[in-house]
């Protein structure tokens, strides 16, 4: 066997981690659809839990945080077209895993939209708080910015 080619069990781990890397990719990001969607799951306090979010999202206040999420799946047509994406992206991933011989080269296209449709999400969000901060008075800036403080330094 030549050293160019890869061990078949070095090849069938590299196709099972690269497929195992792929499934968290979408966990990451449906977790962070869903955190958006409704608020987060509730911490031990009863408190919302801030998974992916940051402490500035978690330094508003309960209702601050749900006007949020209301201005950020304001236009349902942006949320169909990344559902619509995320579709199209699955058909043609499941094609690849199934395809024999299996090319992990094919798997970059489908990963790379993966990270797009993920950066995309975030970037909306950004834009929502940067709006909304922009909207703030400063006496409102400076009350968020204490309460940033007190969220990011408080012990659990």
């Amino acid at each position: 066997m030549s050293d160019s080619q890869p061990q078949p069990g070095a090849r069938r781990l590299r196709t099972v981690l690269l497929a195992v890397s792929l499934m968290m990719n979408a966990l990451v990001i449906a977790l962070v659809i869903t955190v958006l969607a409704t608020g987060g799951p509730r911490g031990p306090s009863g408190g919302r839990l801030e998974i992916g979010l940051g402490p500035l999202v978690g330094a508003f206040s309960e209702e601050e945080r749900a006007a949020l999420r209301r201005e950020f799946f304001r236009d349902s047509s942006y949320f169909d077209q990344m559902q619509r994406r995320g579709r199209e992206n699955l058909r043609g991933l499941v094609g690849v895993l199934r395809a024999d011989p299996f090319e992990p080269a094919a798997l970059v296209p489908f990963l790379e939209e993966q990270r797009s449709v993920f950066a995309d999400i975030q970037e909306r969000g950004h834009s929502v708080l940067v709006d909304r901060i922009s909207e703030m008075t400063p006496e409102e800036r400076n009350a968020l910015a204490d309460r940033l403080m007190r969220h990011r330094f408080r012990r659990p």
